[in-house]
């Protein structure tokens, strides 16, 4: 099921540098040092999350009270560490002056990599302080659909709709059955969030599951949404 990851210091995988000692990315990350990543450099200021397997991100959240807060945001999401594509989110700038977490919706897509570029911080010389002086405050997080083994059989397009009929067969631990027995559940080309499914001997549930697209090999992909 979707959950939000935990993010801590254990998932830094590099980032652009940091004042030490003292201002150590992953001890603001693990929120238990009561002091924020600090950088005095004046460029865009970056970091990348290594999630350890492939999620489907579909939020992110922030929260950071200093005089030098990230005040533009971007976020990317791949599963290749060397080439993150397009941003999911751009300019995010509520992440800043709060203790509460701000939450953010992304353009869902798959990968086991986060990575955060800050373009501007408060200061006016784009030193970045993200976190708290005192308070143990975890600073980011984001959302993701753990994976599932599936058997598809159908066609997936490359923009995750159906062409034809589609059945996945799926097979989770016991505890996991679908609760719903629908032999007519069928796919929502508007939420593509819906699909039949064959569970256990022929018995059909209906499921929220989000089909992602389809793997380098040209197997579907299908994630718990």
């Amino acid at each position: 099921m979707a959950d939000w990851i935990g993010i801590d210091g254990s998932h830094l995988h590099s980032l652009c540098g940091e004042a030490t000692p003292g201002g150590e990315l992953d001890e603001a990350l693990d929120g238990d040092e009561g002091h924020p990543w600090i950088h005095y450099t004046n460029h865009v200021h970056w970091f990348i999350l290594d999630l350890g397997d492939s999620y489907n991100i579909t939020q992110v959240r922030g929260r950071s009270n200093t005089f030098d807060d990230p005040k533009d945001v971007d976020i990317y999401v791949s599963d290749d560490v060397e080439n993150f594509g397009d941003a999911v989110v751009e300019e995010i700038s509520t992440f800043r002056n709060r203790a509460n977490w701000s939450t953010v919706e992304v353009t869902p897509k798959v990968g086991r990599y986060i990575k955060v570029n800050i373009l501007d911080t408060e200061d006016g010389s784009r030193v970045i302080g993200w976190g708290f002086e005192g308070p143990l405050y975890t600073i980011f997080d984001v959302y993701g659909a753990v994976p599932v083994d599936v058997e598809i059989s159908g066609s997936l397009s490359a923009t995750s709709s159906l062409s034809g009929n589609m059945i996945a067969t799926v097979v989770p631990p016991i505890d996991d059955r679908p609760p719903t027995y629908d032999p007519d559940a069928s796919w929502d080309e508007d939420t593509g969030a819906w699909v039949s499914l064959e569970v256990y001997g022929g018995d059909i549930y209906k499921i929220n599951l989000v089909i992602i697209g389809q793997d380098d090999n040209g197997n579907g992909v299908i994630y718990y949404g």
